[in-house]
């Protein structure tokens, strides 16, 4: 099954994709999520199918570019995926330029060191307080115990599923959320219709799913 799971995942992913959704967690949503944590524990947020990284490392750039409205708050960042290629590539934190199209020359100086022939390492104070590990979208157990997260992204990796599976997947969302907590979904994704679960907000210039 595991090299099954290498053999038919789609790994297509780059920094600074689909970036509002990261703008509206960081300005919007950060006062409830502030909130939520009370600074007593850290704001908790997950990437679910997360690829080689991309994703999670882009959220905790985002976190530290933030910092000045996040005082006070630790962010921690799980992140997981099928793949256990892919996360042995995440722990890397080497890309290559084609992982990077999203982002500006001045950009990839500031996040990125040359590490070789096209090969780049993303710098280590954007590399902490995220943490991968190998895991199943339709396992409780990959999600830890309920009401962990604060918000959960999992972006254009349901659009492969059946019906039937998104709906198993979207349940263990629920479970991994806290009250309240918030859903982000690609850009080409929707669960409307689909669970009594959440329901749609705007969160900015994005539709977010908050738990209910």
């Amino acid at each position: 099954m595991a090299q099954l799971a290498e053999l038919v995942t789609n790994n297509e992913s780059y920094f600074f994709r689909e970036t509002y959704q990261f703008e509206a967690l960081f300005t919007e949503a950060l006062d409830e999520l502030k909130s939520a944590s009370g600074g007593e524990r850290p704001i908790r947020l997950l990437s679910a199918g997360c690829s080689s990284g991309e994703e999670p490392y882009t959220l905790n750039i985002f976190a530290r570019e933030n910092q000045y409205r996040m005082f006070g708050y630790d962010v921690a960042i799980d992140a997981f995926d099928v793949s256990r290629t892919r996360i042995a590539m995440c722990e890397s934190g080497q890309y290559t330029r084609a992982a990077m199209r999203g982002l500006t020359s001045e950009q990839i100086d500031k996040y990125f060191l040359l590490f070789g022939d096209d090969v780049y390492r993303l710098k280590p104070p954007f590399r902490k307080g995220v943490t991968f590990r190998v895991g199943n979208l339709l396992r409780d157990e990959t999600y830890g115990p309920a009401g962990t997260y604060d918000a959960i992204f999992c972006r254009n990796v349901l659009i492969y599923f059946p019906e039937e599976t998104i709906v198993a997947a979207v349940s263990r969302f629920h479970r991994a959320l806290r009250d309240d907590g918030l859903l982000f979904l690609g850009h080409s994704e929707s669960i409307i219709g689909l669970t009594r679960h959440f329901e749609p907000v705007r969160v900015g210039k994005s539709i977010a799913y908050r738990r209910i």
